[in-house]
């Protein structure tokens, strides 16, 4: 056999033994009585933090603040079924785009009229733009 084709089969056959190597070592892992103690820690420690939720979760829905939270969650609720959060939202936001759009007219009118005023001036140089 040639050296070329032997030392092929020799790099073949050692990545097959890596492969069974690392398949064994992580079966012998999976299978470790630490991984299953840890498994079960795991499981316990999810489990009490569950509980523990749920009690926090029982406790504030029967806190006075909980109560005053569904109570103001119900009325958006009703607030957003009757279209009255709709309205006051679309009228705060047309509020807020007239603000925008006279700020934006009143600076546009501004630099208009600085344009005006100086018909002759010299237009901004490299160094005027970038201050």
């Amino acid at each position: 056999m040639p050296d070329q084709a032997r030392d092929e089969s020799d790099l073949v056959g050692e990545f097959k033994q890596l492969t069974e190597n690392l398949k064994a070592a992580m079966q012998a892992a999976w299978e470790s009585p630490g991984r299953r103690q840890l498994q079960e820690d795991l499981k316990e420690g999810l489990e009490d933090m569950r509980q523990s939720f749920d009690q926090l979760a029982s406790d504030f829905s029967k806190s006075q603040t909980g109560q005053q939270l569904k109570t103001d969650l119900e009325g958006l609720g009703d607030r957003a079924r009757s279209g009255e959060l709709e309205s006051q939202v679309r009228a705060e936001l047309v509020s807020l785009l007239q603000r925008v759009n006279k700020e934006l007219q009143a600076a546009s009118d501004r630099m208009a009229e600085t344009g005006k005023s100086s018909p002759d001036a010299a237009p901004p140089s490299d160094q005027d733009s970038q201050i």
